[in-house]
């Protein structure tokens, strides 16, 4: 399309002040607020009738008015500006005219910038999701919007203080729709987001600083470049622990404790840790039926003394009630000696042994022809803690399962 023709320019001067002011839209526009006095103006009236009285002198238009730019293939002019406030933030907003193509909206919000355009068919709702066009748009959040500043031609009524309820609802792709409502009517509008540079080089604007905020809607669009980080945090933590060094078992032993007898103290044999430092993981199992074994750990330095202590029981309990057949217990239960310093360890065990009464009676006698209880001891150096990886997987991925919630269910609602 070539440039703008179309309806002739209307200029008349401000009952206010006496400002030369333009009516660009003729036949279309309703209001036109005087860019030097701030008074909107009644453009259906031929004297041009003063609506209300703003005195907010002069233009901050970001785009100045008249200013002719093109986006997605129509040279627009710029004919309105208003600023807007709500839900904790600040925009402003730039109407777009073309004889043939109607109006747009030029949304800039700290930083990023958005062309809608209004509905010309409503949404359907799915539950509290929104269909277009078979796209799906979630609900983003709800707020007040106040006028705080407006100037220029409108085709609606439009003065300062004037607020109107906001719901907004995402897709995916980074397009929005938002729906205005007041006392009177509901408009629709659909918002996609423009790259960087292209209104400023439609409009001959100057570049915006390069360490101007985040907008708005930037920190709502789905956090793709965080989860692609906490994906190659994942694989590199993975990649890590295969390839890094493999558990070795450094000995197996045998002890048999008599249920309910003596304590039974034993030094089970040497622990090597030839690495700067080393997880050592004992893994006891016990062969039991309603009973418990406790078991207390101790590596000692030969060289230093230093003593390392951890404890592990290994139980199981079964029986019958009215729910039926139940059981309980962990009978092979491991511990791990974090980082442990390069030297020669003593692997030393106390273990005891206990019988759960079959009959239910906990001051049932100790039976001492009891059968000793068999517990095999084994230790390894080098071994994975399941739940450090755990704890890592959870940190890599708190931020972006925070923003993936943040961007489905953000608003006050």
């Amino acid at each position: 399309m070539g440039g703008l023709t179309g309806p002739q320019l209307r200029s008349l001067a401000c009952p206010n002040c006496g400002a030369p002011v333009s009516v660009r839209a003729v036949g279309i526009t309703l209001t036109v607020v005087c860019g030097n006095c701030g008074s909107s103006l009644d453009a259906t009236d031929p004297d041009l009738a003063i609506l209300k009285q703003s005195f907010a002198a002069g233009s901050r238009a970001r785009i100045p008015l008249g200013t002719r730019g093109r986006l997605a293939g129509v040279e627009w002019e710029a004919i309105g500006y208003l600023e807007r406030s709500g839900g904790g933030g600040q925009w402003d907003e730039t109407l777009l005219f073309n004889p043939w193509a109607g109006y747009r909206f030029l949304i800039h919000a700290e930083g990023e910038w958005r062309l809608g355009a209004a509905l010309d068919k409503l949404p359907s709702n799915d539950g509290r999701d929104l269909i277009l066009d078979g796209e799906r748009f979630r609900i983003r959040g709800g707020y007040d919007a106040t006028v705080d500043f407006v100037v220029g031609e409108f085709y609606w009524r439009v003065a300062v203080g004037e607020t109107v309820s906001v719901i907004e609802y995402a897709h995916a792709s980074g397009a929005t729709l938002s729906r205005e409502a007041n006392g009177s009517e509901v408009s629709w509008t659909r918002l996609e987001l423009q790259g960087d540079g292209v209104v400023e080089s439609a409009f001959g604007l100057e570049p915006p600083p390069a360490d101007e905020p985040a907008s708005q809607f930037g920190q709502r669009r789905a956090p793709l470049e965080t989860s692609l980080i906490a994906l190659v945090a994942t694989v590199l933590l993975l990649f890590i622990s295969v390839l890094g060094p493999s558990e070795k078992r450094l000995l197996e032993v045998q002890l048999m404790a008599v249920p309910d007898g003596p304590v039974l103290t034993e030094t089970l044999g040497v622990v090597p840790i030839n690495r700067h430092r080393s997880i050592v993981a004992v893994t006891s199992w016990a062969n039991l039926e309603n009973a418990w074994v406790d078991l207390d750990f101790a590596l000692v330095n030969r060289a230093t003394q230093e003593r390392f202590e951890a404890y592990a029981i290994a139980e199981r309990y079964t029986g019958h009630d009215s729910d039926g057949y139940w059981s309980e217990g962990d009978t092979a239960p491991t511990v791990h000696f974090a980082s442990l310093p390069r030297g020669t360890y003593d692997l030393i065990v106390e273990a005891s042994a206990h019988l759960w009464p079959a009959r239910g009676y906990w001051d049932s006698p100790p039976d001492l022809a009891a059968t000793p209880i068999r517990v095999t001891v084994a230790a390894s150096s080098n071994a994975q803690v399941p739940g450090n990886l755990l704890l890592a997987l959870v940190l890599i991925w708190a931020l972006p399962t925070l923003q993936w919630l943040f961007y489905f269910n953000t608003g006050d609602n």
